[in-house]
């Protein structure tokens, strides 16, 4: 099949309603400007979905076959490895691939078990080591084989305050790195800077349109790879998300930690590092300093829109879903 005939590629979406889902809603943008047929799964096989995944911890199940043709090729995009709507779609078609994330290490084995299941040729996972474990472990048990694919994002869905107009100092949003939040919260309102956080349980941001305006207000923005922030759900896996990729499109100087993988992605780090003990000086010298950083902030935004949308990304996927027919 011809990597052009896009129209012959089903991409099959779970939907979402909040700005966390907006990873979903900016892939299925750029699949639809590449002519891609935009599929949402009927949802009827959830309680399946629950007891399959519940079964393969114990033991491996046949393919699940109501038809031998090669199809229409099916892209299923998970939040996590989420086999429903594979379920719904793979028994009538042997062309399956899908792309997922948040694929920790603890449920690898399944995801072998239920990729064979499922029939799924190719499975694209956002991260390099999740990829790696997949693929350490699968000889002989699935012929699916596991493909890095970054993720990416829609940069155009996001802009930026003037360099000199941004009015929050430092943002944190998402997942939250308790021991830098307790260090730094009293020291910049020491010093009157504006630290936006959420806070008694509220969301900071309640649509994506604030959150898109907040960002683009934001000097810096606090990240961390989830295997910092929340160890007991990540486990060892330290992964470049959506997350760096929305603040560098909106000029943010990113300041934390680097993803294990990142460097690989951009040939170069695009993440300010700092001493986890002695985060406050570090943050509030960079403050004060902040203007030397314009450069690094500059070449993000760059790198960000020219290599790292989701257009990008699909591309890639469609050359394996090409050459694997």
């Amino acid at each position: 099949m011809s990597a052009t005939k896009n129209n012959s590629i089903n991409v099959i979406l779970n939907p979402g309603t909040s700005y966390s889902y907006d990873c979903v809603e900016e892939f299925k943008k750029a699949a639809s400007s590449e002519g891609l047929n935009i599929l949402y799964p009927k949802r009827k096989y959830k309680m399946l979905a629950r007891l399959l995944w519940f079964v393969t911890k114990y033991i491996s199940l046949p393919p699940l076959k109501l038809g031998d043709r090669e199809g229409t090729p099916n892209l299923f995009f998970n939040i996590g490895p989420d086999f429903e709507a594979a379920l719904e779609f793979s028994p009538y078609n042997d062309n399956n691939f899908m792309f997922a994330y948040d694929c920790w290490p603890r449920f690898m084995d399944q995801i072998i078990k239920l990729s064979h299941t499922c029939r799924v040729k190719v499975l694209f996972f956002s991260s390099r080591q999740a990829r790696d474990l997949f693929n350490d472990n699968r000889e002989g048990r699935t012929r699916c084989i596991g493909v890095w694919i970054p993720e990416g994002i829609d940069a155009e869905e996001y802009f930026s305050q003037p360099f000199m107009e941004k009015d929050i100092d430092v943002l944190e949003f998402g997942r939250r790195y308790e021991k830098i939040h307790s260090a730094i919260r009293e020291p910049l309102k020491v010093h009157g800077y504006h630290h936006a956080y959420a806070k008694d349980g509220n969301i900071l941001f309640n649509t994506k349109e604030d959150f898109t305006k907040g960002l683009a207000r934001a000097k810096i923005s606090l990240c961390f790879p989830s295997d910092i922030t929340h160890p007991e759900r990540a486990e060892f896996i330290s992964t470049t998300t959506l997350r760096y990729f929305q603040c560098m499109a909106s000029k943010c100087l990113i300041v934390g930690k680097t993803p294990s993988d990142m460097v690989e992605i951009f040939g170069y780090n695009p993440v300010v590092e700092i001493n986890m003990d002695n985060a406050a000086v570090e943050i509030l010298d960079i403050l004060r300093n902040y203007g030397k950083y314009k450069e690094i902030i500059e070449r993000n935004y760059r790198e960000v829109h020219s290599r790292h949308t989701w257009k990008e990304r699909l591309k890639e996927m469609l050359v394996y879903i090409a050459n694997s027919q």
